[in-house]
């Protein structure tokens, strides 16, 4: 079934999912997925 996202929304669950399960920093996935650090953290 197809997802349908927010127009306003910065991150979708599979982003989550990857930023869920990094080693990387918070800074470096910020720049990964141009979203800010205080997105990432949350």
């Amino acid at each position: 079934m197809k997802q349908n996202y927010h127009v306003n929304a910065n991150t979708n669950s599979h982003y989550r999912a990857i930023i869920r399960c990094a080693d990387t920093s918070n800074i470096d996935l910020a720049r990964r997925f141009s979203v800010s650090t205080k997105t990432i953290a949350k």
